[in-house]
């Protein structure tokens, strides 16, 4: 049980024992039981590892760009998806734009994680393919966004751009627990099978 999870628990009993004690008592514990569901509802851990190899970075609810032509470009910390950024471009035969992000998640049980586009690519001319990019809790696989332009010539995606939001559905914001090793984020029977594997024989 996780350490939200024995709060939660802690509060029900108290909550119940109180009906036993003064309505003053019942107040406070009603007060208590109340602020650990919200926790419980707005904030959802969310297991992260991050690739080495191209340099991954934890999405941020708030970031600076230093090379954007928008002084502070970047979003503030109630927002209520957190910025990915670039790690590795690949571009398909039939002209998208495949863009890793080096990361790798292990959700709670029901949860997905998605990808939303932020309005910096929309002006640069481009919208996700396959928005929104949803995992599945048992997908272990990096992370990828595809592009399509709907521009004749689109600003250039260049590796450290933030191309995309995540977001938990039903949680306002993640709580990203970092891992040491790809295993760590724990085995399942799909691993990194995603774009399509679910329908592939």
């Amino acid at each position: 049980m996780s350490q939200l999870s024995n709060r939660i628990a802690d509060a029900m009993i108290n909550y119940a024992n109180a009906f036993k004690e003064t309505p003053e008592n019942r107040v406070l514990a009603e007060k208590e039981l109340k602020e650990a569901l919200r926790i419980a509802i707005d904030f959802v851990p969310v297991k992260i590892w991050l690739d080495p190899k191209v340099k991954a970075k934890i999405p941020e609810y708030a970031h600076y760009v230093a090379n954007s032509k928008e002084d502070g470009f970047g979003g503030h910390a109630t927002d209520a998806c957190c910025d990915v950024v670039c790690t590795s471009i690949e571009k398909t035969d039939d002209g998208r734009i495949k863009c890793g992000t080096g990361i790798h998640v292990a959700l709670e049980d029901r949860d997905s994680l998605t990808c939303r586009p932020n309005s910096r690519i929309t002006k640069m001319g481009y919208v996700v393919a396959n928005a929104p990019m949803t995992g599945d809790e048992c997908y272990r696989g990096e992370f990828f966004i595809v592009f399509r332009a709907i521009v004749d010539n689109p600003t250039p995606i260049n590796i450290g751009d933030v191309i995309g939001q995540f977001e938990v559905p039903h949680h306002r914001q993640i709580n990203w627990a970092l891992v040491d090793k790809l295993e760590d984020l724990g085995i399942t029977d799909r691993g990194d099978g995603g774009f399509g594997s679910t329908a592939k024989k």
